[in-house]
């Protein structure tokens, strides 16, 4: 109800304007769900600090600071944070990142067809890392 009467300026008018607490934004941060409030994970995450401070640890400190120039998040990082926040990724699956490796140790995805497999391990080119198929089909 709060988005209807107008857009949140920031993560501070998004905590202040629907009543969240330091918990919720930090939940949200997490999931990367104040990214256009607040920009990457990293910076989402210490704005959401900032929005709700601790009033009995932070009761004297003033909240004028700027948001620290953080390095981005690697495309790695982003997604052990989307899986550490909520279980998935809506990014590229985590293997992507590991499949210039893999072929460099020169492994197949397991996804190739029977016969692909069979060619590649007859000419010792490849190793599959999954076990063969034996169905009658292949």
């Amino acid at each position: 109800m709060a988005r209807a009467v107008r857009p949140f300026r920031d993560v501070s008018d998004l905590a202040r304007r629907a009543r969240l607490d330091r918990r919720d934004l930090e939940m949200l941060a997490a999931a990367n769900a104040l990214q256009s409030l607040a920009g990457e994970r990293r910076a989402a995450l210490w704005q959401a600090v900032a929005a709700v401070p601790d009033r009995d640890l932070l009761r004297d400190a003033s909240d004028d600071d700027e948001t620290p120039a953080l390095a981005p998040m690697t495309e790695g990082q982003e997604i052990v944070g989307e899986y550490r926040a909520i279980g998935l990724t809506l990014g590229r699956h985590p293997l992507a990142l590991l499949r210039p490796k893999l072929s460099e140790m020169r492994l197949v995805a397991s996804g190739l067809s029977g016969r692909a497999q069979a060619t590649c391990q007859a000419g010792g080119d490849h190793a599959s890392s999954a076990p063969r198929c034996r169905c009658p089909s292949c």
